[in-house]
């Protein structure tokens, strides 16, 4: 036994049984609550949110739209951008449009005077197909590898940011307002 994605897909593929959308939501309406854990497409882009929200399913978490804006970096820095908070600059390549990338990139690097980037998914989890680059042409390179791995359609780019790195959990007390837990 490992505990890999790889093991986990043979242990499905040999033993799983397929569930359609109507029994997964006969199965969910017999539990009390949901506590969705799923990480990627479907657990974290509000897809499974949307339909425990559809069906009246009450679960824990944030809700579909919340979600769907969150899953996107991109989206995301632009939203909380958007009501004045800051963010780090960023940029986005897309797969479709593989003449702009370099134009695009030169002109990023060079407007915030970039030593050390990060190039990664606009999609999907927080570490497959991160790259840390330090020149263009390794930034158009990592971007050609997410793209030809098909791990997405967008990239995200943005400086490298120096510092400590720590997550704060907020919740919504009875009154509505929101509780910061101990970082």
């Amino acid at each position: 036994y490992s505990n890999t994605p790889s093991y986990f897909d043979f242990k499905l593929g040999t033993t799983g049984k397929p569930l359609s959308q109507s029994g997964l939501i006969r199965l969910l309406k017999k539990v009390d609550i949901v506590f969705p854990v799923m990480h990627g497409t479907f657990g974290e882009d509000g897809e499974i949110q949307s339909i425990l929200e559809k069906n009246k399913i009450p679960y824990i978490g944030s809700n579909r739209n919340a979600c769907h804006n969150c899953f996107d970096k991109y989206r995301a820095n632009e939203f909380i951008k958007s009501h004045g908070f800051f963010v780090l600059p960023s940029t986005v390549l897309k797969i479709h449009e593989p003449q702009k990338s370099k134009v695009i990139l030169e002109k990023f690097f060079q407007d915030h005077e970039i030593k050390r980037a990060i190039v990664k998914p606009a999609t999907g989890g927080s570490s497959i197909g991160v790259y840390s680059v330090s020149s263009v042409p390794q930034a158009l390179e990592s971007t050609a590898t997410i793209f030809k791995k098909r791990i997405d359609t967008r990239v995200v780019v943005e400086p490298f940011c120096e510092g400590i790195e720590f997550t704060v959990i907020i919740l919504l007390n009875r009154f509505g307002l929101p509780v910061a837990l101990l970082p």
